[in-house]
C-alpha cells in the first residue's frame, strides 16, 4: 500500500519575510556584541587585558583598505576619521570632537593639537577629512604608532599603539570600564 504524500505549499507575506529578518538581525547583533564582550577577552580572567589579550580585538584588516598588510598615512587618518563621526553624515562637528578629543587624550588647552577652533579651519561648524588630519597634527599622531617610523603602520604597531589610547589610566591594563568605554567609542555598540 503506498501512502500519498501531500505536499504542502508555503506562501511567505512580505511582512512575514520582513519579521524574520528582523529576528535574524537581531539574532546576529547580539552575537556581535556578544563577541565584544570584556569577558571574553579576558582569557585568563584577572579583571583586566593585557596587550596579549586586545591583541585578538584588533584586526589590520579593517584598516588596511588596500590590502597591502599595513595601514598608510591616509588608510589611518579615513580610519581614525570614520570613528570620530559617530552619525556617519561625512564630517566630524563638534559635539563628535569634543567626544573624540576625550577619547584621544586631547586636552584642548594644553595639548599639540589644539581646540576645536584650530581644527574648525574654513569656521562652518564641521570638520571635513582634511582638516581633521591637519587638526591632528597630519603626520605627527600617526608617528605615536609608527614604532620604526617607516610613514607606516604594521599590526602588531597598530595593536601597541590602540592598547595605548585605551589605557587612560596608564597601568598597563585595561580594565573594564576602560574597555566598555572605548570599544563603545570605536565600534559604535
Amino acid at each position: 500500500m503506498e501512502k500519498k504524500v501531500k505536499k504542502a505549499r508555503i506562501v511567505l507575506t512580505i511582512s512575514t519575510m520582513l519579521a524574520l529578518l528582523s529576528g535574524l538581525t537581531a539574532c546576529l547583533d547580539g552575537e556581535e556584541k556578544e563577541e565584544r564582550n570584556y569577558q571574553t577577552f579576558d582569557i585568563n580572567r584577572d579583571d583586566q587585558l593585557d596587550t596579549q589579550e586586545f591583541s585578538s580585538l584588533v584586526n589590520l584588516a579593517d584598516w588596511d583598505d588596500n590590502n597591502d598588510g599595513h595601514v598608510d598615512h591616509e588608510e589611518f587618518y579615513d580610519h581614525n576619521y570614520g570613528i570620530w563621526d559617530e552619525d556617519d553624515d561625512g564630517f566630524v562637528n563638534e559635539n563628535e570632537w569634543q567626544k573624540g578629543a576625550t577619547q584621544y587624550r586631547i586636552n584642548p588647552h594644553t595639548d599639540q593639537y589644539g581646540n576645536w577652533r584650530g581644527w574648525d579651519a574654513d569656521k562652518d561648524g564641521q570638520l571635513n577629512k582634511k582638516e581633521f588630519a591637519d587638526g591632528l597634527g597630519e603626520k605627527s599622531y600617526l608617528e605615536g604608532y609608527d614604532r620604526d617610523r617607516n610613514q607606516q603602520v604594521d599590526e602588531q604597531e597598530l595593536r601597541e599603539g590602540l592598547f595605548t589610547t585605551w589605557d587612560k589610566n596608564r597601568n598597563g591594563y585595561l580594565e573594564e570600564e576602560e574597555y566598555n568605554e572605548n570599544q563603545s567609542f570605536h565600534f559604535g555598540a
